[in-house]
């Protein structure tokens, strides 16, 4: 099979694609027949090397958390799964593996794709899907008529976070660019700030939660903005962002928190998918060969959504 591997943390150029050996499953796993992955903040981070000391890598190996493919073979403890069916979902950040024609997941992370979901759609659904639902329903506990602010709402987690908080019914500002402002608006969201016109933190205890996305609300900037009781998740994969939650912990006032998404399937946010009560926005898709291209336009913070990448038919 075709994998795109790492030799050595860096750059996007550091990419090879090369022929390697079909993996096989354990006795929990399925293997998939990849069609469809997508690029991740969490997936360069790893990359460059900026998390090797919390998810070490052994190299070379093959990085990429989510996917979309056909079930090929299924584990002997597995239940549920059938060779044949269509799935996705995403792998652990430790493991990874979706970069290439074939990869192993673990079934109780996978889902069956509804068949109104494209594979493309499918492969940039299931990491920034899921880190805004958990986000929104684990972690800040939103309920319905809460104000909440979506930082980098125009991104990949945040674009399904502005929809996600709609359908639990929250009155939803995000923060975004000019070019995103239609997109935001379309999907919902009740209030924009282009952050390039306007201080989009100028508020004042206006939020009962934020979902900051980019990563660069600080520990008292989140408290001038939430009110009494308020919640602040930092969804960012900065290690810089996990020393700010920390410092966050020891000061009286709102909760500032960060976290990783856990690689489990969601049966609501599949729900909303078949029924296009949420949609994954994709702003262009790469080839396995032009990962590296890929990569680099996503930490350049230029996409609007997510940039998929195509790797089977």
């Amino acid at each position: 099979m075709r994998a795109a591997i790492i030799r050595r943390y860096g750059r996007p150029e550091v990419f090879e694609v090369v022929e390697a050996e079909v993996p096989a499953p354990s006795p929990t796993q399925l293997l998939v027949r990849m069609h469809a992955s997508s690029v991740n903040p969490v997936d360069c981070a790893i990359r460059q090397g900026s998390l090797r000391f919390i998810f070490p890598q052994r190299l070379p190996t093959v990085l990429g958390i989510d996917y979309a493919g056909t079930v090929e073979a299924v584990g002997s403890e597995v239940e549920g799964f059938s060779v044949g069916d269509e799935v996705f979902g995403f792998t652990d950040v430790r493991t990874g593996g979706a970069y290439a024609e074939y990869a192993v997941v673990e079934a109780s992370g996978a889902a069956i794709k509804p068949a109104n979901v494209s594979w493309e759609e499918a492969g940039v659904t299931a990491g920034s899907g899921l880190t805004a639902y958990q986000a929104l329903t684990e972690v800040l506990k939103v309920r319905a008529g809460e104000k909440v602010l979506i930082n980098g709402a125009g991104g990949g987690v945040g674009t399904f976070a502005v929809q996600i908080a709609k359908a639990l019914g929250c009155h939803v500002t995000a923060v975004g660019s000019t070019s995103k402002r239609e997109l935001l608006l379309e999907l919902g969201a009740d209030v924009v700030i282009d952050y390039t016109q306007e201080d989009p933190f100028a508020a004042r205890h206006a939020y009962d939660a934020i979902a900051d996305c980019v990563g660069n609300i600080g520990v008292l900037a989140s408290r001038r903005l939430l009110a009494p009781g308020g919640r602040h998740v930092s969804i960012a994969s900065k290690p810089a962002i996990m020393l700010r939650a920390q410092l966050g912990k020891l000061l009286p006032g709102p909760a500032y928190q960060t976290m990783f998404v856990v690689p489990r399937s969601s049966d609501v946010l599949v729900e909303w998918l078949g029924k296009g009560e949420v949609r994954p926005i994709i702003d262009r898709t790469w080839p396995l060969d032009q990962l590296a291209e890929a990569q680099a336009y996503v930490e350049h913070g230029r996409s609007a959504g997510k940039v998929a990448i195509a790797i089977g038919a």
